[in-house]
């Protein structure tokens, strides 16, 4: 996760602090209760250092726009709304 998304998703607490903003973000979220097919990404667009692309299931009809950073060691969440 990018500094900026952390940033929003748990609205600058921990004085920007990005170890314990992603520690207590992580904190948040229950065990998994669905697998890799359950998961449904499209409308994949991008190039080699940005990408767009929604994010759903395949049970409720909830979705997830995200914005995705190649940082060279590999993808990270910037924004998802």
């Amino acid at each position: 996760m990018t500094e900026e998304f952390l940033g929003e998703q748990v609205l600058h607490t921990f004085e920007g602090d990005p170890v314990k903003q992603c520690d207590f973000y992580k904190s948040l979220f229950v065990r998994k209760q669905y697998g890799r097919d359950d998961i449904r990404i499209s409308d994949i667009k991008g190039n080699a250092t940005e990408a767009t692309a929604v994010g759903g299931d395949f049970h409720t009809n909830v979705t997830t726009n995200l914005t995705l950073v190649n940082n060279g060691a590999g993808w990270k969440i910037a924004k998802a709304a």
